[in-house]
């Protein structure tokens, strides 16, 4: 891991945990591909050798000082688009394949999902009040949201991704299950049923249900 900037203490990951969650987005030459969180550019790479130059990588960059290093130590991929800006603002993409997040999050931006396309997929830190939390993959079947766990992580926040309320529930769900998320579960819009008992934590727009581990 390799410190890029101390004062706000973002560093650019462990590259064995990237390799992780690339494999499981299963990502292919030809696919559009939103990055949040670019960095100054090293992951953005490596999403523009997979997409080829057949696909396109949208990265957004939220540090206007790491964004211009971004643009210059990747203006040889044309398939990259880096955006110097905050992708939770963002109304309109094109179709996404793939969505990966690089800081932790509370909930789906609904814009990141309604652009997701019918067989995309996603990464997403889920990350309570510490910054500690577990990896979101999430693979959408039309109305369906399947997730599962990628197992746990810890991530700076994702400004404009974040609901205190949900920091709270997620923080509670994870310090009740010893940190563990559901192996095979749902996302779910909206709120559940009073009767609804497979529900592991529940947002202000969505809950998250699912069948938890099995403890050894």
């Amino acid at each position: 891991m390799v410190s890029i900037d101390d004062a706000s203490g973002i560093n650019n990951g462990l590259p064995s945990l990237w390799a992780l969650v690339f494999d499981n987005l299963d990502i292919k030459p030809g696919d559009t591909v939103l990055q949040v969180g670019a960095g100054v550019g090293y992951y953005t790479a490596i999403l523009a050798e997979l997409v080829t130059d057949q696909g396109h990588v949208i990265a957004y960059e939220i540090e206007d000082g790491l964004a211009a290093l971004a643009q210059e130590n990747l203006r040889h991929y044309q398939q990259v688009e880096i955006v110097a800006g905050n992708a939770t603002e963002v109304d309109i993409f094109p179709e996404l394949d793939v969505v990966v997040a690089c800081a932790g999050v509370t909930h789906v931006p609904k814009e990141w999902l309604r652009y997701l396309s019918e067989k995309g997929r996603m990464v997403l830190p889920f990350t309570g009040e510490n910054q500690w939390g577990f990896l979101l993959h999430l693979h959408k079947n039309g109305d369906d949201l399947p997730i599962r766990s990628l197992g746990p992580c810890g991530f700076y926040h994702c400004f404009g991704a974040r609901i205190s309320e949900e920091e709270r529930a997620l923080t509670l769900a994870l310090n009740l299950t010893e940190g563990a998320a559901p192996n095979i579960g749902r996302y779910h819009l909206g709120l559940p049923e009073n009767d609804q008992f497979d529900a592991w934590v529940i947002g202000n727009s969505y809950w998250i249900s699912g069948s938890m581990p099995n403890k050894t």
